[in-house]
C-alpha cells in the first residue's frame, strides 16, 4: 500500500499542459510554470501528450524547456563572468520575449481563463529588463521598448474584446497590465506615453455603450497587490504630471489602505507622495504619531547611498519629512527654505519622486503660517508692515539682519501670490511698504487638519 501511494503521489505531480488549454483553466502549476524569476525548476512534471496541439503551444511549450535548460546550467556553474552573464540574460530576455508573442497570439482566441497566467509571463520579461539594467552599461532602452511592445499587445487584446459575455470577457484584465506598462514608461521616464495611456483607459472608462469596469471591479480585486498598485500609479499620474492634488490624494489614499503593513517599501512609496498632496489638497497633516510609529522605533542612518532607494525613503520620511511637517505647523519657512531647496541630497529626493514643483506650492502654507502668526503677535492689527514680516524669519538667529530693497520686493511678490489664489483676504501698499488684511477672517485657507 505504501508503495501503491508513493507512486499516486508522483501521478499526482504531473500535468498536461496541452489540458489547461483544452478544457480553458488555470491553476498554481500553470501560473509556476512561467515563473522563471524563482531560478528553480517546478517539482511538477509538465508534458505535451496531446497530438493535436495547436504548433503555438508546442513552440511555447518547447521554449519554456530550453529556458529553463539555460537558466540551470547558468546557475550550476560556480564562477560566472560578466561577459557571460550578459549574454545569459540577453538569450532569456529573446526566449521569453518570444514565448509573450505566442502567448498573446494563443490569448486572442481565449477567453478570461488566461490572462493572469499571461501576466506573470509578461511580469517575467518586465523583471528581466531591470535584470539586464546590472549587467547592460547602454543599449538597455531598446530592450525597454521591445518589452513595451509585447506587454502592450497583450494590454490591447485585453481592451479590444467585444465578447459579450462578462464572465468570459478578458478586458477584466486590462489593470494587470496596466500596472506594467506604468512600470516600462517609468523606466523610459516618458511621461507622453503615460499620458496617453491614462487618456485611452478613461476614455474607455467613459464609454456610453461599453464602459470599461473600474479597477475595483476587475481581477484587480482578486489580487490586491495589482490594486495597490494601480492606485499608486494613478495617484503618482495625477500628482506629479497634472498637479490634480486631490485625484492624486483620492487614488494614493487607496492604496495606503489597500496596503499591507508587512510591504514597508510600498508603504514608503505611498507616504512618500501621499503626505504632501494631502497638505496641498485638504490641507490635512499627517500624525506625528504614525511617523513615529513606521520609522521612530530605530535609528535611521543620516549618510546613506543616494542609490539605495529603500534607505533614502526610510531617512527621508522618519527625518525630513517629519521636519516638514513641524515647519508647517510652526511657519519656520527659513528653516523650509534649507530643507528644501538649498540641501542638496534633499533636492534629488524630490526631483526623483516628482515632488519638486509640489515642495514649491506648499511652501505657500509655510509662508500663509508664518503670516498668521505675524498677524498674532501684532495683536491682530489690520496693518502689517513688511520689514516686519521679513525681520521676524530671522528671530532667534545671532547674525544681523540687512534689510534690502530687493528682499522687500521678493517678499512682496509672494504676498501678492497669496492674496491673488485667496489664501489672504487684503491688498498691498506699495507706497507705504505694509499689507492691509481683511478684520473678518483674513486667513480662510489655512484649516489644517489631522
Amino acid at each position: 500500500m505504501a508503495n501503491e501511494d508513493f507512486t499516486m503521489n508522483e501521478m499526482k505531480s504531473i500535468v498536461d499542459f496541452g489540458d489547461y488549454f483544452r478544457d480553458k483553466y488555470s491553476d498554481d502549476s500553470l501560473v509556476r510554470y512561467f515563473q522563471y524569476h524563482l531560478r528553480k525548476e517546478s517539482t511538477t512534471l509538465y508534458m505535451l501528450n496531446n497530438e493535436f496541439q495547436d504548433d503555438k503551444i508546442k513552440q511555447v511549450f518547447e521554449l519554456n524547456q530550453r529556458i529553463w535548460s539555460n537558466i540551470t546550467t547558468f546557475h550550476s556553474v560556480p564562477e560566472r563572468g560578466k561577459k557571460m552573464a550578459l549574454q545569459y540574460h540577453k538569450e532569456l530576455f529573446d526566449m521569453i520575449d518570444e514565448q509573450l508573442l505566442l502567448m498573446n497570439r494563443i490569448a486572442e482566441r481565449e477567453s478570461r481563463w488566461i490572462l493572469y497566467p499571461l501576466f506573470v509571463l509578461a511580469r517575467e520579461l518586465v523583471m528581466l529588463v531591470k535584470e539586464l539594467r546590472k549587467h547592460l552599461s547602454f543599449n538597455l532602452t531598446t530592450y525597454v521598448e521591445r518589452c513595451g511592445r509585447s506587454v502592450h499587445r497583450s494590454f490591447t487584446l485585453c481592451l479590444n474584446d467585444r465578447n459579450p459575455n462578462k464572465l468570459e470577457n478578458r478586458r477584466s484584465g486590462v489593470y494587470l497590465f496596466i500596472n506594467l506598462e506604468f512600470k516600462i514608461y517609468h523606466k523610459l521616464n516618458n511621461r507622453d506615453m503615460i499620458k496617453n495611456l491614462v487618456k485611452v483607459v478613461k476614455s474607455r472608462q467613459e464609454d456610453r455603450f461599453e464602459p470599461l469596469m473600474s479597477c475595483h471591479e476587475s481581477l484587480c480585486s482578486i489580487y490586491n497587490s495589482q490594486e495597490v498598485t494601480y492606485n499608486y500609479y494613478m495617484g503618482q499620474y495625477y500628482g506629479c504630471i497634472e498637479n490634480n492634488y486631490e485625484k492624486a490624494f483620492e487614488y494614493l489614499n487607496l492604496a495606503y489602505l489597500g496596503c499591507n503593513d508587512g510591504y514597508k517599501s510600498q508603504l514608503n512609496k505611498i507616504l512618500i507622495l501621499l503626505i504632501p498632496f494631502g497638505l496641498l489638497s485638504h490641507r490635512k497633516l499627517v500624525h506625528q504619531g504614525l511617523l513615529s510609529k513606521l520609522y521612530g522605533g530605530k535609528k535611521l542612518k543620516s549618510n546613506v547611498n543616494q542609490d539605495n532607494i529603500y534607505e533614502n525613503d526610510e531617512r527621508m520620511l522618519g527625518q525630513l519629512y517629519k521636519e516638514i511637517i513641524k515647519c508647517c505647523r510652526t511657519g519656520n519657512i527659513v528653516r523650509y527654505d534649507n530643507l528644501v531647496t538649498i540641501t542638496k541630497s534633499n533636492q534629488i529626493f524630490f526631483l526623483r519622486n516628482g515632488l519638486y514643483v509640489s515642495m514649491q506650492l506648499l511652501r505657500e502654507l509655510v509662508l500663509l503660517r508664518y503670516v498668521e502668526i505675524i498677524y498674532q503677535l501684532n495683536e491682530k492689527m489690520t496693518i502689517i508692515p513688511l520689514e516686519m514680516i521679513y525681520i521676524a524669519k530671522f528671530y532667534g538667529q545671532k547674525k544681523k539682519v540687512t534689510i534690502t530693497t530687493e528682499a522687500i520686493n521678493e517678499l512682496e511678490c509672494e504676498l501678492a501670490c497669496l492674496i491673488s489664489k485667496k489664501m489672504i483676504k487684503g491688498y498691498l501698499s506699495h507706497g507705504n511698504k505694509c499689507m492691509v488684511v481683511s478684520k473678518t477672517d483674513p486667513f480662510p485657507n489655512l484649516k489644517i487638519v489631522k
